[in-house]
């Protein structure tokens, strides 16, 4: 009676190979499954992300037939009921002027606002100080600043240069005590900007509608140095540059900022 009993209990302490295998197989298909719908989130958000810069620029257009000119920038703001920006420069010239080195005053700093102010916008933005100054800006970026459909804190600024108007995406860190905000550049992957490049422009990041800016310190010096930069968002080797996508190591790590010139 007791071999028996051992027999028994022996059949039954483990998994044979077949079930170890259905097991295994099974494990493999919910993680395949986690690993698709991370490249579904990942492909519709970035869908988001340019149906976002396309609808801004229709809002603009349509803002600019309602009022005679662009957010920002309109003549005589105060006339429709807008606040004016601070500093005030040259409105009215279809460019939006800024004083400051980061380019969230004056212009720029009330473009959103007033898209807001008029409805043409979901986001409720508001006037800010760092609006009105241009040495100090105060930890409330997203009051006055949409975020991007790609998230992780990605903000999406008005801006110009050499008399173009930019939107720029890149992400932003807060200095604790004095609020002062720091752009750090790296708001998304070579892989990400790849792909937002692709269905603007010409994939190409130091050209075209939408360009890519790695290693800067201030967006001031990355407007200037256009088309001149290399590193860890742009491999400036060969001709055309080309974004950092050759491994999926560099490809994945967070690196660029891009700008996407407008239609006004």
């Amino acid at each position: 009676g007791s071999y028996y009993m051992l027999r028994t209990k022996t059949k039954q302490a483990g998994f044979t190979l077949v079930e170890l295998a259905i097991v295994i197989v099974i494990i493999g298909l919910i993680v395949g499954g986690v690993l698709v719908g991370q490249d579904m989130i990942k492909a519709a958000e970035l869908r988001a992300a340019v149906g976002q810069i396309e609808k801004l620029d229709t809002a603009v257009n349509v803002f600019r037939n309602k009022y005679n000119g662009i957010p920002g920038d309109l003549p005589n703001p105060t006339n429709f009921g807008f606040t004016a920006p601070v500093p005030a420069t040259s409105l009215g010239n279809g460019v939006l002027d800024s004083t400051a080195a980061n380019n969230i005053d004056g212009e720029p700093g009330m473009f959103f606002t007033h898209l807001s102010s008029a409805n043409l916008i979901q986001d409720t933005l508001t006037v800010s100080t760092a609006q009105d100054t241009a040495a100090t800006a105060v930890a409330t970026i997203n009051t006055y600043s949409p975020i991007s459909k790609l998230g992780k804190g990605i903000y999406i600024l008005a801006m110009s240069t050499g008399g173009v108007n930019y939107y720029m995406m890149d992400n932003a860190s807060v200095t604790a005590g004095t609020g002062a905000i720091t752009f750090n550049h790296s708001a998304m992957t070579p892989n990400v900007a790849y792909q937002f490049d692709s269905k603007l422009d010409d994939a190409t990041p130091t050209s075209g509608k939408v360009q890519a800016y790695d290693d800067i310190s201030t967006v001031a010096t990355a407007t200037a140095n256009a088309g001149a930069l290399a590193g860890k968002c742009v491999n400036s080797t060969p001709s055309p540059n080309v974004y950092q996508t050759s491994t999926q190591t560099i490809g994945d790590t967070a690196a660029c900022t891009i700008r996407i010139r407008a239609s006004f």
